[in-house]
């Protein structure tokens, strides 16, 4: 099978133009027909604005007060439709078709249930409620609708799946002392995405914690520099750094409007912008976190696991030694400091002190 070099379509084998635009082949090797091209990979990107994105929700949250949040359901799918036009997966842009009025009736429907079982269905079912809605009126800007059957939208995750984790990112968020949080981002977006379809097509999320810890601390970086200005773009910057790490799934079978953008086909999950820029983030994250005192246990733990990654990775070796060393240096210090004020603190001689921690170590 060949494509057109111009448009991108289909032609026969051995057709002297394309039947589509026009376009003529040329027979001396320097053809305009693309034969047997290779998938084209395109990447995922978010291209909404800090202003635009400001303005929506500012819109979005006036319009709801003077009318007293009546307006509330069309104004959130005013602000979905505005997310989903800047939205691209794969070089595939979304859109999204939900209407005020639809939303108004699932959210009268929802707030029913909530009250009669005293707030149980808001807290464990809603969210699950509204994404199932949400997702079901999300589409491909140039697919073909489907009401039901294989290529429909829709969302399978379940009320106890999303409770769960809910529960288990929170805990690690709290256990970690924060720093679990980019984990959890990264977790909780590979489970919507596993529950996702869109016109038949599922996403997955490639997505690391320590590449998103270090985006992170880029952006608070530039945020003390530039006096909490920058901050203005975090959203932005974090929605973009989420829509680039999510593709298609590789294991699902592609509809037949799934032709790349300006012509050849598309490849599933090959993600190349996102693949082959990627770095050995755990390395980066135990550096950094080795050199902030108070998190030295979880940087010798990121370290430890850069070094293991480097063999696949290829890169990184260094850097996690340095890491695994600063972190031993760091605990050591720590260690003595401890040991020689132990005496102090029980009011023993310090020779008797170290004797008798000595005597304990050995025993």
């Amino acid at each position: 099978m060949a494509y057109c070099g111009k448009c991108g379509e289909k032609i026969s084998d051995g057709a002297k133009f394309c039947c589509h635009c026009g376009e003529t082949a040329v027979d001396d090797g320097e053809t305009s027909i693309a034969q047997e091209q290779e998938p084209l990979a395109y990447p995922s990107k978010f291209t909404g604005g800090a202003f635009a994105n400001a303005f929506v929700n500012w819109l979005v949250n006036f319009v709801s007060v003077i009318t007293l949040f009546l307006a509330r359901p069309a104004m959130i799918c005013y602000k979905y439709r505005w997310e989903y036009s800047h939205t691209y997966i794969n070089g595939r842009q979304l859109c999204f078709d939900g209407k005020g009025g639809q939303l108004f009736g699932k959210y009268m429907l929802w707030t029913l249930l909530s009250v009669v079982t005293l707030g149980i269905y808001y807290v464990l079912c809603m969210s699950v409620a509204l994404e199932k809605w949400k997702t079901s009126h999300t589409h491909f800007a140039d697919a073909v609708r489907a009401e039901d059957g294989e290529n429909a939208s829709r969302f399978d995750g379940t009320a106890f799946g999303l409770l769960g984790v809910k529960l288990l990112t929170g805990l690690v968020t709290v256990i970690t002392f924060g720093f679990g949080m980019y984990w959890a981002h990264c977790y909780k977006e590979r489970w919507f995405c596993k529950h996702r379809t869109v016109d038949g097509v599922r996403f997955v999320f490639d997505g690391r914690a320590a590449q998103y810890f270090g985006k992170c601390v880029q952006w608070s970086l530039l945020t003390l520099i530039t006096l909490g200005i920058y901050s203005f773009w975090l959203f932005v910057k974090a929605k973009k750094w989420t829509v680039s790490h999510t593709v298609f799934d590789e294991q699902s079978v592609l509809p037949d409007f799934m032709n790349a953008p300006h012509g050849g086909a598309v490849s599933v999950n090959k993600n190349k912008s996102v693949r082959e820029k990627r770095t050995n983030g755990f390395s980066i994250a135990g550096f950094v976190l080795a050199l902030t005192i108070c998190a030295t246990p979880i940087g010798l733990v990121f370290s430890i696991i850069g070094l293991v990654k480097s063999k696949t990775y290829k890169k990184g070796k260094g850097l996690a030694i340095v890491g695994i060393v600063i972190c031993g240096c760091i605990i050591l210090f720590f260690v003595v400091c401890i040991a020689i004020m132990i005496p102090k603190w029980m009011g023993w001689d310090y020779v008797d002190g170290a004797e008798m921690i000595l005597y304990s170590l050995i025993a």
